[in-house]
């Protein structure tokens, strides 16, 4: 357990602080923080906030402009995450799980595919499968020179495209 915990200090020890937003330098609208190791489990919140002043519809006046945001709300989308270390760690990767979300401004439906988007790249990401005929552990596509800080970037870059899509369904709907 304590070699467990060096071993996720000394990978997070080159980080200026527990937001990876900042470390990764993505956009104002995502927010990815994670909390420190606690037994065998991290917990690792995601957020996405778009607020209604951001949304504009080119080619229409300032006063048009203001006058249908008053019609949108914010959109945020928050996914807590909780980061599971097995015993063979960093053989073996980090096993994840949704442990809460929440959306606000969207849709019923888009709640519903939103959350169905999340938990096919979640179980994509777990199972990081390779196709090679090999016993398990070694038909995983892992390396231990994959730290927790390259793992939560690996699955951002998963589920990034969600947050593409919702930027180009609000352009859509802005024109």
């Amino acid at each position: 357990m304590n070699y467990l915990k060096r071993r996720v200090t000394q990978e997070m020890r080159g980080l200026k602080s527990n937001n990876l937003s900042e470390h990764y330098n993505l956009s104002n609208h995502v927010h990815i923080v994670y909390e420190s190791l606690k037994g065998r489990r991290m917990n690792v919140k995601l957020t996405y906030h778009k607020l209604i002043t951001d949304i504009e519809i080119l080619d229409l006046p300032e006063d048009i402009n203001r006058y249908i945001r008053t019609f949108l709300s914010d959109q945020k989308i928050v996914l807590r995450f909780e980061l599971i270390f097995y015993n063979s760690y960093p053989f073996n990767p980090i096993e994840w799980s949704l442990k809460s979300y929440s959306f606000t401004g969207f849709s019923k439906e888009e709640k519903k595919n939103i959350l169905t988007f999340v938990k096919y790249k979640l179980k994509v990401h777990n199972d990081r499968e390779i196709d090679i005929c090999l016993p398990r552990p070694y038909d995983r596509n892992w390396s231990p020179v994959i730290t927790v800080e390259k793992d939560i970037l690996c699955f951002y870059t998963k589920i990034y495209d969600l947050f593409e899509i919702i930027n180009k369904t609000n352009q859509i709907h802005e024109i």
